[in-house]
């Protein structure tokens, strides 16, 4: 374990509870009350105040997935499980790189957690770079559309809205799940 100053284990453990926190309730705000309240508004309406808060809500995603990992990493070597000091080699000799560190219940819960965290930046990338993008030129007119060409746009934007509901569920699944098994890990893991 490596002594780090008591001020300094905490500002490390606030940065990382405070932005699984923030993930989280962001994923269950955008679920349970973005979600449902957009199906009753108009779809002009609907559409500005989704592509609004979609486009800061991707801001909160990347930057908290982005101190997860970095405080999560920190952490793991102030508690002597990755070893940073002993150069590239050093590091794959660590506690987290050997088998009998896997076999607690405290590694199990760290690879729920871990697991969560990956399963959000693949579905945030799906959701910045696959989804958004599709709602986003569909959201566009042009000058004089077709009644075949409006029906199509809307058709597409339902299928994309129903496969956007899917990877945001897997979402709040999944972040529930880590922040759970970080909780635990206070306690050495559970079960």
């Amino acid at each position: 374990m490596t002594y780090w100053p008591p001020e300094a284990q905490m500002a490390l453990k606030m940065t990382h509870d405070i932005s699984a926190a923030l993930l989280v309730g962001g994923v269950f705000f955008n679920y349970f009350l973005l979600r449902p309240t957009l199906k009753r508004i108009p779809p002009p309406q609907q559409a500005i105040v989704a592509t609004r808060i979609g486009h800061l809500f991707v801001y909160l995603a990347y930057g908290t997935l982005a101190l997860l990992f970095i405080s999560g990493f920190l952490r793991l070597y102030q508690l002597g499980i990755l070893d940073l000091e002993s150069g590239f080699g050093g590091f794959f000799h660590s506690n987290f790189f050997k088998a009998h560190f896997w076999e607690t219940k405290y590694a199990r819960w760290l690879l729920v957690m871990i697991g969560g965290w990956a399963v959000a930046i693949i579905d945030a990338t799906i959701l910045t770079f696959v989804t958004r993008p599709i709602l986003l030129k569909r959201l566009t007119l042009t000058p004089r559309p077709t009644p075949a060409g409006m029906q199509e746009r809307r058709e597409n934007q339902v299928r994309v809205a129903e496969w956007l509901e899917r990877v945001v569920l897997i979402n709040v699944i999944v972040t529930t799940a880590a922040l759970i098994a970080g909780a635990s890990l206070v306690y050495g893991g559970w079960i």
